[in-house]
């Protein structure tokens, strides 16, 4: 998903962006960011993200999920998409939760011999991710989708 506004919802956009940003690059440094508390999914602490995505697509993953339906959110991604990605050759370095902004910051990627667009279309397509059941697409009340690359 990815959410393209101008005037006053692009002001938005932009604001819960740096908002993800910023718990993004205080979690990987290992700290919260004032005020906010965030909870690891998946990833291992101290991990150098940005040698392991030196080269082939990343993307920053931003979800505002329903209320009260996190826990639930999780529980489905980690059984369905994070599985299935994974095994599809995907990479997920990393993953976290914000309670109190009832966010899933996540960052997945791919390098491989594929294009992205092809990598994908293969996943949604595939007999796995069409079986999912309890969706965790149907959770997400808001997405912001961004292509990233690491500052050398």
């Amino acid at each position: 998903m990815t959410v393209r506004a101008g005037g006053r919802q692009g002001r938005i956009v932009k604001a819960v962006f740096l908002t993800g940003v910023l718990l993004l690059l205080a979690v990987v440094d290992g700290e919260p960011a004032a005020g906010q508390e965030t909870e690891p999914v998946v990833g291992s602490p101290g991990l150098e993200l940005s040698s392991m995505m030196a080269s082939g697509h990343w993307e920053l993953r931003i979800y505002t999920i329903n209320r009260g339906q996190l826990d639930e959110f999780v529980a489905a991604w980690l059984a369905g998409p994070y599985r299935i990605r994974t095994e599809h050759g995907f990479g997920i370095p990393a993953a976290w939760i914000s309670r109190e902004n009832n966010q899933f910051i996540w960052i997945v990627g791919y390098d491989g011999p594929e294009s992205w667009d092809e990598k994908q279309a293969a996943y949604y397509s595939s007999a796995a991710r069409t079986s999912v059941e309890g969706d965790p697409l149907t959770m997400i009340a808001h997405g912001d989708t961004w292509p990233i690359t690491p500052v050398q």
